[in-house]
C-alpha cells in the first residue's frame, strides 16, 4: 500500500495520485534513489569543504613562505614582509578551516 504524504490516506500500491486529496504520490523506489543522490552530493560537498578549508591555507602559505625567502635574498625587507604575511595567513586560514569544519570539539 502507498500512503499519501499530504493527507495520510492509504492508496493502492501503484496509484499515482491520492484518491482523497489528489496529491501526487511517490513510489518508495523513487524516494530511495533521490535520497541516495542527496547523500552522494552531501558527501562530495563535505569532502570539497574539507579540502578548501583545511588543505588550501597550508598549501598556499607554504608556497608564500618559500617565495618570500627567495625574495628576501635580493630585497630583505620585502621578503620578510611576505614571509610574515604568509605565516599569519597560514595560521588564520588553518584556524578558520578547523573552526568551520567542526574539528575544534
Amino acid at each position: 500500500m502507498n500512503y499519501c504524504t499530504q493527507c495520510g490516506h492509504q492508496n493502492r500500491a501503484h496509484a499515482k495520485f491520492c484518491v482523497t486529496c489528489g496529491h501526487q504520490l511517490t513510489t518508495p523506489s523513487a524516494t530511495i534513489v533521490t535520497q541516495q543522490k542527496s547523500t552522494r552530493l552531501l558527501t562530495i560537498g563535505i569532502i570539497s569543504a574539507l579540502l578548501a578549508l583545511i588543505v588550501t591555507p597550508p598549501l598556499f602559505g607554504t608556497i608564500a613562505i618559500v617565495l618570500g625567502s627567495i625574495v628576501a635574498r635580493h630585497h630583505p625587507y620585502q621578503g620578510y614582509g611576505l614571509i610574515t604575511a604568509a605565516i599569519l595567513t597560514l595560521i588564520i586560514g588553518s584556524a578558520v578551516g578547523i573552526f568551520m569544519t567542526g574539528w575544534w570539539i
